[in-house]
């Protein structure tokens, strides 16, 4: 990290040997890249590098997020720019037309918002965090207007955001029993099978290309717990969401 980014962090480097500063008490993680791993607690978003003991407070947005409002986050790198973003979408269960999206800059240390599509996404249940994948963070989403569960992604580089399709043969409802992650190189989805019980986790050979889905695991349904707890735990190893589709 350049000189310039690591002004902006605390420097608590004598803890680390794994202590947490003592505000990272009942949180949630919600992603990581490059070393650092992001928390909320409560409102309240951190920045944590648990090698080097940099630790920061992210700032309250100024644009007025309603607290009552259901909010999932991302964290990744920018390398065109060299800066951590802190990716935020919320929507409120009484405004199902409208997304709020913005982004906090490390390097500039300022929120900024982005125009988002004056139609909702419905994100996943469980864990609000998003799959940083290619330059991207990606989230399981169910679009009104479509009536389709797809994935939204959120370039880095571009601070834009689009969507792609699920595998066409899964079944049932990914929002609810599944999960993105990165296995190998690839983009990945796990999920449920209604139709026999089963725990599918599919590949995505060619990312954004829908027929390039590839299901390469089917497993009893009794091991779910089991594969997302691992899952779950690749989830926060070290990465800078670089990896590229072959």
């Amino acid at each position: 990290m350049r000189a310039k980014l690591k002004g902006h962090f605390t420097d608590d480097s004598a803890s680390v040997s794994l202590n947490l500063p003592e505000y990272f008490t009942d949180f949630e993680i919600k992603g990581s890249c490059r070393g650092f791993i992001l928390f909320c607690r409560s409102l309240n978003i951190y920045l944590w590098n648990p090698s080097t003991g940099l630790h920061k407070q992210i700032p309250f947005s100024p644009f007025g997020s309603n607290i009552d409002a259901t909010f999932f986050y991302g964290f990744g790198y920018d390398h065109s720019t060299d800066d951590y973003l802190v990716v935020s979408m919320s929507y409120h269960d009484s405004d199902d037309t409208q997304l709020h999206l913005e982004y906090f800059s490390l390097k500039s240390n300022t929120w900024k918002e982005v125009e988002a599509p004056h139609f909702c996404y419905i994100f996943a249940y469980g864990p609000k965090r998003g799959c940083l994948y290619n330059g991207a963070i990606h989230w399981l989403a169910y679009r009104y207007d479509l009536h389709l569960h797809v994935i939204v992604s959120f370039d880095l580089m571009e601070r834009k955001l689009s969507y792609m399709h699920l595998p066409h043969d899964s079944y049932g409802n990914p929002l609810q029993w599944g999960g993105l992650w990165v296995y190998g190189e690839f983009l990945s989805i796990y999920t449920k099978n209604y139709r026999n019980d089963t725990f599918e986790i599919w590949v995505m050979k060619e990312y954004k290309v829908k027929t390039s889905w590839t299901m390469t695991l089917v497993l009893p349904l009794d091991l779910r717990s089991k594969v997302t707890m691992y899952i779950d735990s690749l989830l926060l190893l070290p990465g800078d969401g670089d990896n590229k589709p072959d």
